[in-house]
């Protein structure tokens, strides 16, 4: 009798637990994410780095019913109190920064790139990126912070910054 009682109660938990499905309302987990999000920043080489290089900043961001718009890199000198040194910005999150000629072959400060990434969700897209800036600007023996600010096409949208502190600093 205990054996068949235990093979009763198995039976029932496995219809139970395969029985139990549930479908994951899109629209509704949309409406919670948002519309603009950088998720990391950082760098793709250890430093310290010559004054006369070019980095490669990479970073991954995610966009649900948005269009990318700008995105702007803020590099400040790390010493207390932090001072601006530059600002890159990229009217559009693939292509050369905004002070380069229409034109030109090379950035004048630096390009961005990005890759759109497959997700599961149908209004979100996932973006791999890499920015290459010239750090002509630069001190040799500083180290310094950066930031980027990540924007939507549709200017009601709140801009999302991320902040990295000693990101990279040159010889």
């Amino acid at each position: 009798m205990k054996k068949y009682l235990g093979a009763f109660l198995i039976a029932i938990t496995a219809v139970t637990l395969s029985s139990c499905v549930k479908k994951v309302d899109v629209a509704a987990v949309a409406a919670i994410l948002p519309p603009v999000e950088l998720s990391s920043l950082g760098m793709a080489t250890e430093g310290p780095y010559p004054i006369t290089s070019t980095v490669q900043i990479l970073f991954g961001a995610t966009t649900t019913n948005q269009t990318p718009g700008s995105f702007d890199l803020n590099i400040y000198d790390a010493a207390v109190p932090a001072t601006l040194v530059e600002t890159i910005h990229f009217n559009s999150w693939n292509g050369f920064d905004s002070t380069t000629p229409a034109n030109a072959t090379v950035g004048t400060l630096g390009s961005i790139s990005t890759t759109k990434v497959p997700t599961s969700y149908p209004n979100t897209i996932a973006y791999q990126g890499s920015i290459l800036v010239k750090l002509s600007k630069l001190t040799s023996g500083k180290t310094y912070n950066v930031t980027a600010t990540a924007k939507a096409a549709d200017a009601t949208i709140k801009p999302i910054s991320l902040t990295v502190k000693s990101l990279f600093f040159t010889q």
